[in-house]
């Protein structure tokens, strides 16, 4: 808003249209085809990209938060398998579950 204002109402205010009273303080002071025109779109690429900005180092820093507090409660699911359609006969201990499981991976 202070771009706007430091940049805009100056050339609102010589505008030229001769407008008084508040339509001085507006674009409506600046003539029709005038080149100050383009200062408007100027201003308002400006504030677009620095709104963007914004928003990108809010939402990375919400990400960030995000992965923090997930990596401190992670839920059972997260930490386990299902292991379903093993082949019968002989993988009943935690070592040939090992052996099992390596030659798949």
């Amino acid at each position: 808003a202070a771009l706007a204002v430091c940049v805009l109402l100056p050339i609102h205010v010589t505008g030229g249209d001769g407008k008084t009273g508040l339509d001085r303080l507006s674009l409506a002071n600046v003539s029709a085809g005038s080149p100050r025109l383009w200062a408007h779109v100027a201003v308002a690429w400006a504030i677009s990209l620095l709104a963007f900005v914004g928003l990108y180092r809010f939402y990375r820093h919400a990400a960030e938060l995000s992965v923090g507090v997930r990596a401190r409660f992670r839920p059972v699911e997260t930490r386990s398998v299902l292991v379903r359609g093993l082949s019968g006969g002989g993988c009943v201990d935690a070592s040939d579950l090992s052996v099992y499981f390596g030659r798949i991976v």
